[in-house]
C-alpha cells in the first residue's frame, strides 16, 4: 500500500460525492418509460372520509362500540319523543278508545253494565294508560323504522334497499296481533271466565285491572307476531336454515308453550291461543325461509350454467 497525497484524496472526494439540486433529485425518481404507470391514490381510511355518502359509510364502518350506544340511545330518544307526541294528541280521544277497549267484554255482561273503578286516581291513570297505548300503536312505524335504520349499516346495499319494506311489514305484524288479540282472543277468554258466574257469584269488573288485562295480551301477541319476520331476517344473515327449523320443531314447540305461560296473564285460555298462535306462524316462517332460500339459491344455478 503506497502514500497518497493530501490532494489525491481531496480529488477522490470530489469525485466520489455529487451533490445535486432538489429538483433534478425529484426528477430522478420519475421515469419516462411507456411502461411506467401513475401512481394510485391512497385509499382513504375508514372514518376519514369526505362528506359524500362514501364518506358516510366510512364512518359508519369504523364507528366503536361506545359509538353504536350513542346512535342506540339517540334513536330510543327520537322514538320516546315520538310516543310522547302521539300520547299528548290522543288524549283527547282517551273517551272514545276506552270505549272501544271496553266493547268486547261489555258485550258478555248484561245490559246497562259498566266497568267501575275503587280509587280516586283510578280514572285518571286508565286515561293516561289509553292515551300511551294509542300513541304507542300509532307511533310503531316509526319505532320499527328506527330499528331497522340501526341494523342497516352492518346490511349490505342490496338489503338496505329492503329497509322501509321490512318496516312496512313489521308494522302489519304488529297491528295484526293486535287485532287477533281483539278480535279472537279478547272474546274466548272473557267468555270462559264470564260462564262461571252465577247468582250468587256477580262479576263486578274494575276498569284497571281490566286495562292491565287487555294491554298485556294485546302486547303480547302483537309481538309474538314478529316471529316470521325475526326468522326470515335470520335466514338471510345465514343463521337458520329450513331444515334446521324443522329439525328443531319438537324444541320449538315446548319453548313456545313457556313464552306463552310467561307473556299471558295466568290463565290457561289465553296462554293455549297464544301457543297455538305462534305454533302456526312457526310453521309460516318455515314457508317463508324455504322461499327466501329457493331466492338465493337462483342466481347461483343462472351463474353455473353460464
Amino acid at each position: 500500500m503506497g502514500l497518497e497525497s493530501p490532494e489525491s484524496s481531496a480529488n477522490e472526494k470530489k469525485v466520489r460525492y455529487h451533490p445535486e439540486p432538489p429538483g433534478e433529485a425529484l426528477g430522478s425518481l420519475k421515469t419516462d418509460s411507456p411502461d411506467s404507470k401513475p401512481s394510485s391514490p391512497k385509499t382513504p381510511k375508514p372514518g376519514a372520509g369526505s362528506d359524500d355518502g362514501d364518506g358516510q359509510e366510512g364512518q359508519e364502518e369504523g364507528l366503536s362500540f361506545l359509538d353504536h350506544l350513542a346512535e342506540l340511545r339517540r334513536r330510543l330518544i327520537a322514538c320516546l319523543i315520538a310516543v310522547g307526541l302521539l300520547t299528548l294528541g290522543c288524549w283527547n280521544f282517551a273517551g272514545p278508545i276506552l270505549d272501544l277497549i271496553m266493547r268486547p267484554v261489555l258485550k258478555l255482561l248484561p245490559n246497562d253494565s259498566a266497568l267501575v273503578y275503587t280509587g280516586l286516581p283510578d280514572a285518571f291513570s286508565v286515561t293516561f294508560k289509553v292515551s300511551l297505548w294509542a300513541g304507542a300503536i300509532l307511533a310503531a312505524p316509526f319505532c320499527f323504522f328506527q330499528l331497522w335504520a340501526f341494523v342497516a349499516p352492518g346490511l349490505r346495499s342490496d338489503e338496505k334497499a329492503k329497509v322501509p319494506g321490512l318496516t312496512i311489514l313489521a308494522t302489519v305484524l304488529f297491528l295484526a296481533g293486535v287485532a287477533f288479540a281483539y278480535f279472537l282472543a279478547f272474546p274466548i277468554t272473557f267468555g270462559f271466565f264470564l260462564k262461571f258466574s252465577s247468582s250468587v257469584m256477580k262479576p263486578l269488573l274494575t276498569v284497571d285491572r281490566y286495562m292491565s288485562l287487555v294491554m298485556s295480551l294485546a302486547l303480547a301477541f302483537a309481538l309474538s307476531f314478529q316471529l316470521p319476520l325475526v326468522l326470515t331476517f335470520l335466514s338471510r344473515l345465514g343463521i337458520v336454515s329450513p331444515a334446521f327449523l324443522k329439525k328443531q320443531r319438537p324444541y320449538a314447540i315446548v319453548l313456545i308453550f313457556i313464552l306463552a305461560a310467561v307473556l299471558t296473564p295466568p290463565d290457561v285460555i289465553s296462554q293455549i291461543i297464544l301457543a297455538a298462535a305462534l305454533m302456526a306462524l312457526y310453521e309460516l316462517s318455515i314457508f317463508l325461509v324455504q322461499r327466501e332460500t329457493k331466492l338465493k339459491e337462483k342466481p347461483k344455478k343462472l351463474t353455473k350454467s353460464s
